[in-house]
């Protein structure tokens, strides 16, 4: 009666997504048995099908991270090393701010919210990202590569990649090195240190989120500071207005009243 298109899946098989691993698993200790032409184990948990660590790099080396579409020529880097397109991101900042520019945005923004408000969270205004230079793969498939050293990114052996700043040209990191001050692909002056691309590593990963973290921090608090003193500007303001309001208000009154105005205003 196996596999023979007769047999019934129970809720536990559809639960557990073992449909098709109970037809290719084999007898074991602890397994039960069944009678679609194999066996598998009741604490089994089906997992799923998973990319090669090689191929998710690829993805991502190739994927806007915010929409999963093929990186464009205008792309931007936000301060955690994701890659993304440009106007993609635009959009997203200023939905983030109530402006959406056409029902499309409206929609993908909704549907950023909803399932990775903890990968976008940080993306707030375009102080969050830097324009970017890529150097297109001679293969086409979307990835980049280091222009001075030739390693694509994505590839099966791990190669870190950062974005030089302010030009923005992506290399890789040992690469970044021969430039010393300036940038080995365009020669331009570098200024602080040059931004992790697509990172790996957990503890870089950790201290950009850091750094992040501190920036906006110390972003937000300036942003208090200016608004307490427009604030309080405008108090001022208010409070000179009233003075003079009163002022003119006590010489109008002492004229009428036919005092010496020069007295009263004194």
């Amino acid at each position: 009666m196996g596999l023979d298109g007769g047999t019934i899946a129970s809720r536990t098989d559809i639960l557990r997504g073992s449909s098709w691993d109970v037809a290719n698993a084999s007898q074991g200790r602890g397994a039960k048995a069944s009678s679609r032409g194999g066996a598998i184990g009741a604490s089994y948990v089906h997992k799923g099908e998973r990319l090669e660590s090689g191929d998710a790099r690829a993805s991502r080396s190739a994927a806007c991270a915010l929409t999963g579409e093929t990186l464009s020529d205008d792309v931007v880097a936000c301060e955690l090393g994701a890659l993304y397109n440009k106007t993609a991101m635009l959009e997203f900042v200023l939905a983030r701010q109530g402006r959406f520019t056409s029902a499309e945005a409206t929609y993908r923004y909704a549907n950023l919210k909803s399932g990775h408000d903890e990968a976008t969270r940080h993306l707030k205004s375009s102080r969050d990202f830097m324009d970017v230079k890529l150097t297109r793969a001679s293969e086409g498939d979307g990835r980049f590569e280091c222009p001075i050293r030739g390693i694509k990114a994505g590839g099966k052996s791990r190669v870190d990649f950062v974005a030089m700043r302010p030009c923005g040209c992506v290399l890789s990191a040992a690469a970044a090195k021969l430039g010393g001050e300036t940038c080995a692909v365009c020669n331009a002056e570098t200024t602080g240190k040059p931004q992790p691309i697509l990172p790996e590593d957990e503890e870089t990963i950790r201290e950009l989120r850091e750094n992040l973290e501190q920036r906006q921090e110390a972003d937000a608090s300036k942003e208090e500071a200016k608004r307490l003193r427009k604030k309080n500007r405008r108090k001022l303001d208010r409070w000179a207005a009233d003075e003079e309001s009163r002022r003119v208000k006590k010489i109008v009154t002492a004229e009428v009243a036919g005092e010496d105005v020069g007295e009263t205003s004194g």
